[in-house]
Order: structure tokens, then C-alpha cells, then sequence
């Protein structure tokens, strides 16, 4: 598994890696609105989901926040590229972070200072099932990949399932095998 820290920082590219992993580490380095952010060499070792949980709580709010926006415009960027064939220029992915850090404290500062009022998300009363599920769909290789998770009233997941189907024809298609697979998951559960 790669760690998620070094990936970003190191100078070591290898192509099986990511071809444009020196385009994320350019990135990563640019100091975005000239801020400084350092890490504890302690970290250069951690998993993703280590450095990830540090930086959301050690950090400043600002800091977490253009973490966030970096590694969120950097996913989408790979995205488009995988997906759509699209390179997306480094100073565009910057101008995004700035834009939407901008906006966040924009709207930051017209929210009120007090909550108006709480509310709390109650789960429904009784007993019900939530189905949730998704679907990509790669056309150059006509796969596709369905993700089903079925929670209970109270959060906890009931039952989940994943598949991957070949010769898929379109998207159309794999989300009709996604909703396919969904009344499947529902039989073999016991639902009616």
C-alpha cells in the first residue's frame, strides 16, 4: 500500500506508481497563499488515514481546510484525467483551492454568530432499511462496479455487497446491473 504523505512529498517518482505523481508533488509543495505548513517527521511513516486524522485535528482550522481543498481538487483532477483524458493545469487546481477557500470564509462571516436553533437527525421510528448503492462504469474496458450497503433504523450496516461485471455495454447498462444486484442483495437478506 502506498502511504499517502510520502506519495505527495517524495522526490522518488516511479511510474507504476502514478505517471503524473510529480504533478501532485509540485502541487503539494506550492506554498498556496504563502502559507508555511510543516509536518513532525514523525509522520513521513504513517498511513494516509494517520496523517489525514492528524492533520483534521492538530492543525488549524485554515490548515485543514487547505488540506481538504488540495487533496479534494487533486482527486477530482485525477479524475478527469482518468476518466475524461483531461490534463488539469496546476495553476487552475490553485486558483480552485483560493476560490473556494475565499468562498468558505465569505460565507463564514455572514453565517450568524449563535445557532439559531439545534436540530439532531433522528433515525425513523419503527423498523426500516436503507438501501444505498452506486455505480461506475469504464467504457474503454466495458467494466463496471457496483457498491450496495443496506444500514438498519439505528446506522448499522445490515448487509453490503460488491460487484464487478464485464462487457458492459454503457452506463445506462451498469446501473441497471446496480439495481439489479440491489433486489438481489434485498432476496438473499430475507426482504420482502
Amino acid at each position: 500500500m502506498c502511504i499517502g504523505y510520502r506519495l505527495l512529498t517524495t522526490s522518488d517518482f516511479t511510474e507504476n506508481i502514478d505517471p503524473y505523481q510529480p504533478i501532485y508533488n509540485k502541487l503539494w509543495k506550492m506554498q498556496l497563499l504563502k502559507l508555511h505548513v510543516t509536518w513532525p517527521s514523525a509522520l513521513s511513516n504513517v498511513s494516509f488515514q494517520d496523517w489525514f486524522l492528524y492533520v483534521l485535528t492538530m492543525q488549524t482550522g485554515f490548515v485543514s481546510r487547505l488540506v481538504v481543498c488540495v487533496l479534494w481538487l487533486i482527486w477530482h483532477a485525477r479524475n478527469r484525467r482518468v476518466h475524461d483524458n483531461i490534463v488539469v493545469q496546476i495553476k487552475y487546481i490553485v486558483c480552485r483551492v483560493q476560490s473556494y477557500l475565499l468562498e468558505f470564509d465569505v460565507v463564514h462571516a455572514k453565517l450568524p454568530g449563535r445557532l439559531i436553533r439545534i436540530e439532531c437527525w433522528r433515525p425513523p421510528e419503527g423498523s426500516c432499511l436503507i438501501v444505498n448503492f452506486d455505480a461506475t462504469f469504464h467504457t474503454s474496458m466495458m467494466l463496471s462496479y457496483a457498491r450496495i450497503v443496506v444500514t438498519d433504523n439505528l446506522g448499522f450496516v445490515v448487509g453490503s455487497k460488491s460487484v464487478v461485471n464485464t462487457h458492459i455495454p454503457s452506463t445506462f447498462a451498469a446501473e441497471v446491473l446496480a439495481c439489479y444486484h440491489v433486489v438481489q442483495l434485498g432476496l438473499n437478506l430475507g426482504l420482502q
